[in-house]
């Protein structure tokens, strides 16, 4: 039977796994390398991390492809040897094996989609549908590779979140769920980018998220 995220969450808790780059800097991963590229050369370090984070409870595993879109991958020189189509394909095939020589062999695999690491006008030059091009490229790969849902995560301008959104609608009906970084500040929550939670909640509801969140934003909790 086919394992349905939605309506998993409604009825209950469901724990995703933790952070994957800091557990492969511990496993070793040094300021020259990028975690997408151990995925192609050393994937049996990140099965590890995904192995741990079952053992510990976790219910959800994403893929270690936080960086892989085409953009983002351009931006280093480790990136720029790495094929975005391979590597996110390669992502979803060792979170599955991890999945399933676990204890948690009903556990989701969640397809990662992190920022492009640029920015819109007018701080950058980042163009609406060269981001959505790339977003779409790496979750077509995910999509085929076989993941339940997708993750868009620690974005902080809604502008990208939302054509990373879009990319991945283009392609997939699976659930998508999609997370902001905000900061607390005098007269609320914002992005860095200025953003409001509810300007974000409305612009990711009518393109179809699924699921909407916040993470990584420590002052947020002061």
């Amino acid at each position: 039977m086919t394992k349905d995220f939605l309506a998993t969450i409604k009825r209950r808790v469901v724990i995703f796994d933790g952070g994957t780059g800091s557990m492969l800097i511990a496993a070793g991963l040094t300021q020259r390398e990028i975690p997408e590229a151990w995925l192609l050369s050393k994937s049996d370090k990140i099965a590890d991390v995904h192995a741990a984070y079952l053992q510990a409870g976790a219910e959800v595993v994403t893929t270690a492809t936080f960086g892989a879109s085409r953009i983002k991958l351009q931006a280093s020189e480790a990136g720029k040897k790495l094929d975005p189509v391979k590597v996110n394909e390669k992502g979803v095939e060792v979170a599955r094996k991890a999945v399933e020589r676990s204890a948690r062999r009903d556990a989701f695999v969640a397809g990662d989609i992190g920022p492009t690491g640029l920015f819109f006008p007018p701080v950058g030059t980042l163009k609406a549908a060269d981001a959505r091009a790339a977003f779409k490229e790496q979750a077509q790969a995910l999509e085929r590779a076989g993941v339940d849902i997708f993750i868009i995560e620690t974005m902080y301008d809604i502008r990208e979140a939302v054509e990373a959104l879009r990319g991945v609608r283009e392609v997939s009906s699976r659930p998508v769920a999609v997370t902001l970084t905000f900061d607390r500040k005098p007269r609320g929550f914002f992005t860095m980018m200025g953003d409001t939670t509810e300007t974000a909640v409305e612009a990711l509801l009518k393109d179809g998220a699924s699921v909407i969140g916040a993470n990584c934003s420590p002052r947020a909790a002061r």
